[in-house]
């Protein structure tokens, strides 16, 4: 029997007995998701990026080592990781997303850096988390009070200000979330964990995945596995996998059991090599398989095209 026959088979019997989920259960879930888990990383993400702002600003004016701002850097970079799976809502309406986090030109940053440029004034290509990341963990950072150390501080400040953006964004929100149609609001919450799998699968696992210069592929795969992890499982009153529950116990244990599976493989993975990568990779196409079709299905849900976050 093909693969594909095989995995279809599997997904109809998971899902031959479905018990359609009521609208208090999917609103009481969605009320814990928003107050419990997606508005509280939000309002953390903001308080990492000002901590990290602060860090480059002493930094910058001589006081301490670069070691403050780098570990300022990871925690926000964490932080920002973890909302992966919830980027919708004002991230992706207002389209913040680019300012905090955006694929970038080394030569662009570097021109600016040299300059001492004002970052809010540059394409997102040109600063954001990655940008940062370049100057600070080079070899050869840059040197309190020179021009590319006043970027940084100019760079952490768009991230600031962005994030705060970001989380009063979500104070607002969060109402908006729970008062909308249930169903619609189950729906984003299934795409965001898938499309987080999929950047999983697609962008950090790979063998040929690149490193950048922070060296932190095994803290990148643990935040977004804490995002998936939050979202499926949920808070006080459960998430995304107390209504596939609900809905098909089969489905239910199937896909918690992938889910989990995913988050005992993803400590293996190391950051300067290989290592654990392929055992964290199996586990996630599996995960992402039994979400984008059987969670998918049992739920009544769309998969949506395209990325909400608006990076793209």
């Amino acid at each position: 029997m093909r693969k594909g026959v095989a995995v279809l088979l599997a997904a109809g019997l998971l899902t031959a007995c479905v018990s359609p989920v009521g609208e208090e259960q999917r609103q009481e879930v969605i009320t814990a998701l928003a107050s419990e888990v997606y508005q509280p990383a939000y309002g953390q993400l903001a308080t990492s990026a000002e901590a990290m702002a602060g860090a480059l600003q002493a930094y910058c004016a001589g006081t301490g080592d670069v070691a403050a701002p780098r570990a300022a850097w990871n925690q926000t970079r964490d932080d920002w990781l973890v909302t992966r799976a919830f980027r919708f809502g004002p991230v992706g309406d207002a389209r913040l997303a680019p300012d905090i986090d955006f694929a970038i030109d080394p030569t662009k940053v570097e021109a600016a850096a040299a300059g001492g440029e004002d970052a809010a004034a540059l394409g997102t290509d040109a600063r954001g988390l990655g940008a940062v990341e370049l100057l600070l963990f080079s070899e050869e950072p840059p040197e309190p009070g020179s021009p590319e150390c006043d970027y940084l501080v100019s760079a952490s400040g768009v991230i600031t200000a962005t994030a705060a953006t970001a989380a009063d964004g979500w104070g607002e929100y969060t109402g908006e979330l729970i008062a909308m149609d249930s169903q619609d609001a189950v729906e984003l919450a299934v795409n965001g964990i898938s499309a987080t799998l999929d950047e999983l699968v697609m962008m950090y696992l790979p063998d040929d995945a690149q490193a950048t210069p922070a060296q932190r592929v095994d803290r990148d795969v643990d935040a977004l596995y804490g995002s998936i992890d939050r979202a499926y499982f949920g808070g006080g009153s459960g998430g995304v996998g107390t209504l596939v529950a609900a809905a098909s116990s089969g489905a239910g244990e199937d896909t918690s059991a992938a889910i989990q599976a995913l988050g005992v493989a993803v400590p293996a993975v190391q950051p300067a090599e290989v290592t654990g990568r392929a055992e964290a990779m199996e586990a996630a196409i599996e995960a992402r398989r039994l979400v984008q079709t059987v969670v998918t299905s049992v739920l009544s849900t769309a998969l949506l095209l395209g990325d909400s976050d608006g990076d793209s």
